[in-house]
């Protein structure tokens, strides 16, 4: 239930972005856990921390964050009454502190409402590199809790299924040296590719006296 409140939540955040302009990136992996939403526009880099509730955990993600975007802030469903409870106080006084801005999030209000930047956060000029990918833009929906996250090795993987796709029966050594993957050298590519498909992690591909193959239906 709390997932599909999230969910509910960063589709309000990701549409009202998306008509301001901003290219939108969602479960996007960082070196100190993962954004819900990184919203991008003319080189600055925006991440949005999405949430049913505000509470510390959801603060201090902000203020992690803010070290590797140009913007960090929370946004949260604001409580019955708006966002004037001390928790709320408490999260702006925060946010001026470490950088991070505040964003009151209204389900019932009208579309152009529901919304609201209550301060936008510090600008960090020179914000720690975080590698975006095309598709945490379609292949993932911010608010998941369940693994639906895009990683490197996901990306790893869709590249060889593609070359397998075009090429079958391809050498394993062969495939690696065709793709982009995040292995820092080939030998470590195909000896994990190879272990994997031989334990069941990789199911959707099938390695036969050292050919790849698409796996059988």
């Amino acid at each position: 239930m709390a997932d599909n409140k999230e969910q509910a939540f960063c589709a309000i955040v990701t549409a009202r972005l998306t008509e301001d302009g901003w290219a939108i990136y969602q479960e996007v992996e960082t070196p100190v856990g993962r954004a819900d939403i990184v919203a991008v526009r003319d080189g600055i880099r925006w991440a949005v921390e999405v949430k049913t509730s505000m509470n510390l955990a959801v603060m201090d993600q902000a203020r992690a964050n803010a070290a590797y975007f140009h913007y960090s802030s929370v946004a949260v469903a604001a409580p019955k009454g708006g966002p004037v409870t001390r928790s709320w106080r408490f999260a702006e006084e925060c946010g001026q502190v470490f950088g991070f801005g505040v964003i009151s999030l209204h389900p019932k209000s009208h579309e152009t409402q529901m919304m609201r930047t209550r301060s936008r956060g510090r600008l960090n000029r020179r914000p720690l590199p975080v590698k975006l990918h095309e598709e945490q833009k379609s292949e993932v929906q911010a608010g998941s809790n369940r693994g639906g996250q895009w990683t490197t090795f996901k990306s790893t993987l869709r590249n060889l299924e593609i070359a397998v796709r075009h090429s079958p029966g391809i050498r394993l050594r062969d495939a690696i040296k065709r793709i982009s993957h995040h292995y820092s050298n080939e030998p470590s590519a195909t000896g994990s590719i190879s272990r994997y498909i031989r334990t069941g992690v990789i199911k959707t591909l099938r390695l036969e006296n050292g050919l790849l193959y698409e796996a059988k239906p």
